[in-house]
């Protein structure tokens, strides 16, 4: 059988991420704030010429908080070829096979391919 019924691949999750990627972020945003703010302010009570703190602190937090961002959702999932045994025990079909699939189609092909 073909066509239809290939499967090329499986991406699956790797593990459960307590904070998804958006949440990563989201705290990088508020952190950045939250010390610019204070850093800014803590600055201008013993000096002057804070106009620049709060923008040094806001960047190195929305630059950590993205880039954590992108390694948790480049890093939470994974593909698995087709051809991999892993997969047998996964497979669940709760409504039956497709119509003219039989179980002969799930096995994989000698050859790896």
């Amino acid at each position: 059988m073909g066509g239809a019924f290939e499967l090329q691949g499986v991406r699956v999750p790797r593990d459960k991420i307590c904070n998804p990627p958006d949440i990563t972020v989201v705290w990088g945003i508020l952190g950045g704030l939250a010390t610019g703010a204070g850093m800014a302010s803590a600055c201008t009570q013993v000096s002057d010429g804070c106009e620049g703190m709060f923008i040094a602190m806001l960047l190195p937090w929305l630059g950590w908080g993205a880039l954590g961002g992108a390694t948790l959702a480049l890093s939470s999932t994974t593909t698995i070829p087709h051809f991999q045994p892993d997969l047998a025990p996964y497979a669940r079909f709760p409504q039956g096979l497709p119509p003219g699939a039989t179980e002969a189609d799930l096995r994989p092909r000698s050859g790896g391919r």
